[in-house]
């Protein structure tokens, strides 16, 4: 079983072998519920959760989609969510490789040796082969306009949602052939909109567009040397006529530089690597000369260079933004604070000029990450941070490291009546609490908090939480 963690659930199966299926285990289920479903016993193997992340999985369909491209002009993937399989359109191309039955054994071939196994199929549309190829029989070729073989696929093969399958599977209908005994009007009053384009998209009555997987492109320039450089005066030169040729390149797609990748290879074979960070998309070459100046100047070159490649290694789209007549601040102070983060972050590193990101995490003090500032398109780790789930009221905007407080006067389980803080008793007029935090196992020693929101008589109001493992109290922030 692969079990992937969703923010807010838990850990979730997101896929299932046929034998976990048969022991009760659905996608979407807890991981907990389904791991009491899978008991091992004498009469029955065992069952293995491996942990799931979609995103390497959507990688490696666009780079096989992409290596697909010596069978047909146009590969994509398929239109689930997240994507589980590859859409070749094959119109004109079975009479340039043999046919079409020895095109599908051409790529099954292919995957086999890249050591996938592989359900396969041509039909008329891309929804029909996807459906024959995972519930009809393997490497199948349904001949045009033919739709019989369609007819008796089961339901789930039209990829519905789980309240339509349930009514369907009330009703007796198992097969799509049954769905023809019915109306139009019929099935789409009864089980909705969804169902009717389903079936139009397998009969090619709705066109489904096929999006395609391109590898980005590749922008790069070089020069090679007849006799090998020395001089560092000449090599900045040849850096910076190079900067205008891959600024040329760039600036033709719309784009800008976030990386620029330097290598100088040297004699004896050894090679010399920059990498040049911006803040912001550039295309200046100037400033990337500029910037690469930074960290030239601390590089040694053992030999003479004999080539030098410059290369964009992170690009992202320019902005263009109307300019405004009344702005509170001039142009000219954001472009300056983008040039400090990047004189910073090509000086000192990158990873030392950073931002704050929140994060999904119970324990307070590791609920953020440090990103850098410079060198990513921005928003690339916005997937990553969860959504606050707490106002201002619940959560302090003034937060410190943990401080050990001693308290007067807990009743039970319940919050303190005062404690002292810098030496001042300070009396608990009101609280509001417990909220109780744990973390899991996984991190090794458990953090096992209750927090309280108390407020003094003089009407201040603090954060604090008693560690439950020795019961000692603890200041964490400040309500202002």
């Amino acid at each position: 079983m692969l079990y992937c963690r969703e923010a807010g659930r838990g850990e979730r199966v997101g896929a299932c072998s046929p034998a976990a299926y048969q022991r009760g285990i659905r996608p979407g289920m807890p991981r907990a519920e389904a791991a009491v479903l899978a008991p091992v016993s004498a009469a029955s193997s065992p069952l293995h959760f491996v942990g799931y992340d979609p995103h390497p999985d959507r990688l490696a369909l666009q780079a096989l989609a992409r290596a697909c491209g010596k069978f047909s002009p146009l590969v994509g993937l398929n239109d689930t969510e997240p994507p589980d399989g590859l859409q070749l359109d094959l119109t004109g191309v079975p009479p340039l490789l043999g046919g079409e039955a020895a095109l599908l054994e051409q790529v099954a071939a292919f995957f086999r040796q890249s050591g996938y196994r592989v359900r396969l199929a041509i039909a008329d549309t891309c929804a029909a082969a996807s459906a024959v190829a995972r519930w009809g029989a393997p490497s199948t070729i349904v001949p045009p306009g033919d739709l019989s073989q369609l007819a008796t696929l089961p339901v789930a093969a039209l990829d519905l949602e789980n309240r339509v399958r349930q009514q369907l599977r009330h009703l007796g209908i198992e097969q799509i052939g049954q769905l023809q005994r019915f109306s139009r009007a019929s099935l789409g009053a009864r089980f909705g909109r969804q169902l009717l384009m389903r079936l139009d998209r397998l009969s090619g009555a709705l066109v489904q567009t096929l999006v395609a997987c391109r590898a980005p492109p590749v922008w790069q320039v070089d020069q090679a040397f007849e006799h090998p450089l020395t001089d560092r005066g000449l090599i900045e030169v040849v850096l910076g006529e190079l900067a205008v040729r891959l600024s040329r390149q760039v600036s033709s797609s719309g784009r800008g530089v976030l990386q620029l990748e330097v290598r100088l290879f040297c004699q004896g074979g050894q090679v010399r690597e920059m990498r040049v960070v911006f803040f912001q998309p550039s295309v200046e070459p100037s400033h990337w000369v500029a910037l690469a100046r930074l960290q030239f100047e601390r590089l040694d070159f053992p030999e003479g260079v004999q080539r030098i490649e410059l290369a964009a290694g992170v690009t992202a789209a320019r902005e263009r933004r109307q300019g405004q007549l009344f702005a509170d601040s001039s142009p000219g102070e954001a472009s300056e604070l983008a040039q400090l983060i990047e004189r910073l972050s090509n000086r000192v590193g990158r990873e030392r000029v950073v931002r704050a990101e929140l994060v999904a995490d119970a324990q307070v003090e590791r609920a953020y990450r440090c990103l850098p500032l410079a060198g990513f398109p921005a928003g690339e780790s916005a997937a990553a941070a969860a959504p606050c789930r707490w106002g201002p009221l619940c959560r302090p905007l003034k937060l410190y490291r943990p401080q050990g407080v001693e308290v007067l006067g807990v009743a039970g389980d319940g919050p303190p009546a005062a404690f002292f803080l810098a030496g001042r008793r300070q009396r608990i007029a009101r609280s509001f609490g417990p909220e109780r935090i744990e973390t899991g196992w996984w991190r090794g020693p458990s953090c096992r908090r209750d927090y309280y929101r108390v407020e003094t008589v003089a009407g201040q109001r603090f954060w604090l939480f008693r560690r439950l493992q020795d019961q000692r109290w603890f200041l964490q922030g400040e309500f202002t």
